[in-house]
């Protein structure tokens, strides 16, 4: 069998792609190619194939569906989270969390796909959004316990109507089960 044709890789071109590819997570291999052209004008070891195998083979890297955190979410922020939530809280089945979420025909495609070398990957996907349901609802230490859905997205009359309907029956004076709601911060959540 045949072996590929090594790629002449040397240790710092080694590690100038690890720190490009921490510092920039997506970027794109032209933009990976064009930095080690600047970066290693002599090398010329650098096709988009090679690179590939490289990324791959050489420094175990993969392709993946991105994974987002949030920026916000910094330490301080949450130990400031917890301080201010110290006073009201004395045990988890107190908690009470109420989020809202919406779905529609665009959720359910793939976000990559594969085909043989040299040809497309192309899929017959519906051209509109199709119908869209919104839902919300309630959880504690018990399991799900009230949801609400309705047809369309949510705005701030019909979220405040959805936990109405199914979030207050379900919570109980402080300081009993129950009794703490936790929820995000979105507009729709709060009069102006």
């Amino acid at each position: 069998m045949k072996r590929p044709p090594k790629s002449h890789l040397t240790e710092e071109i080694k590690d100038f792609i690890n720190t490009y590819v921490q510092l920039h997570p997506c970027f794109y291999l032209e933009e990976l190619q064009s930095e080690l052209r600047l970066t290693f004008p002599d090398w010329r070891h650098n096709s988009i194939p090679t690179l590939c195998r490289i990324l791959n083979k050489d420094l175990k890297l993969t392709r993946k569906v991105l994974t987002k955190r949030a920026r916000e979410a910094s330490a301080k922020e949450i130990q400031e989270y917890f301080n201010r939530l110290a006073p009201f809280y004395s045990y988890p089945d107190q908690l009470v969390f109420v989020d809202e979420t919406s779905k529609d025909a665009r959720q359910s495609m793939r976000k990559y796909a594969r085909s043989f070398k040299g040809t497309p990957a192309v899929v017959n996907l519906p051209n509109g959004r199709g119908k869209r349901i919104s839902a919300l609802a309630c959880i504690t230490t018990k399991g799900f316990r009230g949801f609400f859905a309705k047809e369309g997205t949510f705005d701030r009359l019909n979220f405040h109507e959805g936990f109405i309907s199914a979030v207050i029956p379900h919570l109980n004076p402080w300081p009993l089960p129950n009794s703490i709601v936790i929820m995000d911060n979105a507009k729709i959540h709060m009069y102006p």
